[in-house]
């Protein structure tokens, strides 16, 4: 019986297998196992240069993107960006910061929150990276998540360790 997870190769003639289909096999699957884990670059929070805070930890970063903390200890309101749909730096919010299952997940909560008039609306979302440093170079109460391969020019935004 033949296993789902072992290739399957066609045998030429003399009952050897096709060196082209070899070839293929093992570059895709050094393409499936090498590409995900060099694409993705450590995630960073990005606030405005102006902003007091050195650091952040785990646990404000949940509170500031769940719309429970609303102010920098500063007493400066709290504007958080969501990064762009679908990217490392959203599935990074979502999954790892607020542990949630899905996007979808992340933006029924802001919906409840919204409701509940928890939050007076949702966060704005970027499209870009880009946009995320001339939205946060521009204001200084915003804050999102990047990923440090991204272009952050210290002039315009700064990069906030998570603790």
């Amino acid at each position: 019986m033949r296993s789902g997870l072992t290739p399957h190769f066609r045998s030429n003639r003399s009952g050897r297998r096709g060196i082209s289909e070899v070839v293929i096999y093992l570059l895709l699957t050094i393409q499936l196992v090498i590409v995900p884990v060099t694409a993705l670059g450590e995630m960073v929070v990005v606030v405005n240069p102006k902003n007091p805070i050195d650091k952040i930890s785990m646990k404000d970063l949940q509170r500031v993107f769940r719309g429970t903390q609303k102010r920098w200890e500063s007493g400066e309101s709290i504007e958080p960006l969501l990064p762009p749909s679908g990217g490392n730096a959203m599935n990074y919010l979502v999954s790892d910061v607020l542990s949630l299952p899905s996007e979808g997940d992340l933006m029924r909560m802001y919906l409840q929150l919204v409701f509940r008039q928890v939050i007076p609306r949702a966060p704005a979302q970027i499209t870009s990276s880009t946009q995320a440093v001339w939205i946060v170079s521009s204001k200084p109460s915003a804050i999102t998540i990047a990923s440090s391969d991204d272009k952050l020019d210290p002039k315009h935004v700064k990069v906030v360790p998570i603790e």
